[in-house]
């Protein structure tokens, strides 16, 4: 089996996907992320509140007349 770069820590249906940095990965050095929660929001404007309070640090998708608000 393949071992990547991240191990699955827990899965909360319709609420995130929780991964972290496997301390065994054979190029370690090269990950600079401890930690990755993926949310899925499906609602842009609830997406964009929370990448512009802090809550979230990236977000995949913002329709643009959400940005110009």
């Amino acid at each position: 089996m393949c071992a990547g770069p991240y191990k699955f820590v827990e899965r909360v249906s319709q609420d995130r996907i929780v991964l972290e940095r496997f301390k065994d990965y054979w190029d370690k050095d090269r990950v600079f992320i401890d930690r990755i929660v993926y949310r899925p929001i499906q609602d842009s404007t609830v997406r964009l509140a929370n990448l512009k309070s802090g809550q979230l640090d990236c977000s995949n998708a913002c329709s643009l007349p959400t940005w110009t608000k």
